[in-house]
Order: C-alpha cells, then sequence, then structure tokens
C-alpha cells in the first residue's frame, strides 16, 4: 500500500477540527473571562491589564478549568482561603513529576531521533525504492 500526493487523511482532519473548535471556544472564554470574570477571582487584578495579557494563552489552553473555577467562585465568598501549606505542597509534588518526566521524554525523543524513518536497505540501485 503505496501513499500517493492526492490522498486525504480523515482523521487528521478530524483531529484538527476538533483541535481547532477547542481553541475557539478557548478564546472566546478567555477574552469573557478577562474581561468580566478575573475582577470577581481576583480583585487584586483590577488594573494589571499586562497581567490579562500575559494571562490569555493559558486561559485558552486551559478554559475547561476557567469555566469550573469561575462557576465555583461566588460559592466561596465567605469562607477561608485554603492553608498556603496545602498548595505548597501540591506544588512541590508536580515540581518532582515534572523533575522526572521531563528527561525520561528528552531521552525518549534521542532515541527515537537515531532510529532511521526509512530503511535504506532496501533501495534499488537506481535510488529507487
Amino acid at each position: 500500500m503505496s501513499l500517493s500526493v492526492g490522498m486525504s487523511f480523515p482523521i487528521a482532519a478530524i483531529i484538527l477540527a476538533t483541535a481547532l473548535a477547542y481553541a475557539l471556544v478557548g478564546f472566546f472564554v478567555a477574552l469573557s473571562f478577562l474581561l468580566f470574570g478575573l475582577d470577581r477571582i481576583d480583585p487584586a487584578a483590577r488594573t494589571s491589564y499586562v497581567f490579562r495579557a500575559l494571562l490569555f494563552p493559558g486561559l485558552v489552553l486551559l478554559w475547561p478549568a476557567v469555566i469550573l473555577r469561575w462557576g465555583r467562585a461566588g460559592a466561596f465568598d465567605g469562607c477561608k482561603p485554603a492553608p498556603v501549606a496545602r498548595h505548597v505542597n501540591v506544588h512541590g509534588l508536580a515540581w518532582v513529576c515534572l523533575f522526572a518526566l521531563i528527561p525520561a521524554l528528552l531521552c525518549f525523543a534521542v532515541l527515537q531521533a537515531r532510529t532511521p524513518l526509512i530503511d535504506t536497505t532496501s533501495t534499488r540501485q537506481d535510488g529507487r525504492l
């Protein structure tokens, strides 16, 4: 089975369409959150517009979490904030996981780069397969 130039890849088209839909929804959620919801979540960010611009790419990618947090923002108005120690412990665990995961992924990428993508032993004298 050989691949021709005109052959379409429906799975790739579906993946790209899904990624585009996810990004579009994320764009509109991020825009509306920065305009209307950030002040409700963090009152200290009311006048920092450069900070909002820096948040935008992350909000586009993490829009499901943004919607959940934004929806629960009014429910915690009278409650005490969570202890800082718990947040520090969770962040420490995340850094340890990243510390182990990133080198493993880099080693895997280097090993994959060393393996040839095309088997050159099966080529004919004129260079064609």
